[in-house]
């Protein structure tokens, strides 16, 4: 097992966002040379640090409440063995995931928010989980940030032609960008990225005209604090109705949505977490937002355990 790393070591960063492309702009991009596309994949974003003399270390976009973000590192063991073969010291960006192209989030977040002990055990019963690189920041002590992206992907590509790697992967991109978007949407995926060729990488922000996401349908995060009993003459009227959602606007926290869409199952252990007082973040879907702050038609998606409440931002369609 690795030990952990010294604090004064280990970068606390925080990823660069990517924002919603309303569809109406969708062709535009679709034709742009300067953006290429990704596939949108279904696990949780993870930096991953290493060193020249000391253990690589797995963090996510996450807040740890002890402070600083989140320490996965000893979840997937496997990969840090990997990276090591490099004997490099790299700051990189990517998704922990199945392999392939399968979506399971639910397995992903079973695995990274256990302790260490349970989590190789899940996986060496199961399957291990894989990293799927998209973005380097930093390389043997040189800053990459304020390079464009196609310089910082012609280092990661020749990083990872030097060794085979079976849990470390090298995600691909595409130039025809529509063709990958209803080739994602036939089987069933979320979507795809684009991203500009020659965007800078920058820290903690979403800035425009640098990524996007083009998804099968809008989703959003929200922050859950209480819940409303169902409408009177139906069977929850005396339960959980509806889960009360909020997100932050301008930087002040405000009322969005109120969530249906539950399983019975899902009723019941919402309803038992609030009781207790429990603060939690979901992601949920709507056709569009409408006036006075609020969403059309939005229901329950699943619960996110790798966002932090800041980054539940109330988002105009």
């Amino acid at each position: 097992m690795f030990r952990m790393q010294k604090e004064n070591i280990v970068q606390q960063i925080k990823p660069q966002g990517a924002n919603a492309l309303a569809k109406d702009k969708w062709e535009k991009y679709f034709n742009d040379p300067n953006y290429i596309a990704e596939k949108k994949f279904d696990g949780s974003r993870y930096i991953l640090q290493t060193f020249v003399n000391a253990n690589p270390t797995l963090t996510s976009r996450r807040e740890s409440v002890k402070g600083g973000m989140c320490d996965k590192t000893l979840n997937v063991p496997h990969i840090v063995i990997e990276i090591r073969k490099l004997g490099s010291e790299l700051v990189l960006d990517g998704e922990i995931d199945i392999r392939g192209d399968d979506r399971n989030f639910k397995y992903v977040q079973s695995i990274m928010g256990s302790l260490p002990e349970r989590a190789i055990a899940i996986q060496n019963e199961k399957e291990k989980l894989v990293y799927k690189i998209f973005d380097i920041l930093e390389y043997n002590g040189k800053n990459l940030r304020d390079n464009p992206l196609y310089r910082r992907r012609s280092i990661l590509e020749q990083l990872f032609t030097i060794e085979h790697f079976e849990y470390i992967i090298l995600v691909e991109q595409y130039k025809d960008k529509k063709k990958l978007y209803e080739e994602e949407i036939k089987r069933n995926a979320e979507g795809i990225m684009l991203k500009n060729i020659n965007s800078i990488y920058i820290e903690d922000k979403s800035p425009s005209q640098t990524w996007y996401k083009l998804k099968r349908e809008s989703t959003y995060d929200g922050i859950v604090k209480s819940y409303k009993f169902g409408t009177v003459g139906t069977k929850y009227e005396k339960w959980l109705g509806t889960l009360t959602t909020y997100q932050y606007k301008d930087g002040i926290l405000i009322e969005t949505a109120e969530i249906g869409g539950l399983t019975e199952q899902e009723r019941i252990e919402f309803k038992e977490k609030l009781d207790k007082g429990e603060t939690l973040i979901i992601e949920f879907k709507a056709q569009e937002t409408i006036g006075l702050n609020r969403y059309r038609h939005p229901a329950f998606v699943r619960i996110r355990t790798d966002k932090n409440p800041e980054q539940c931002i109330y988002e105009k369609s």
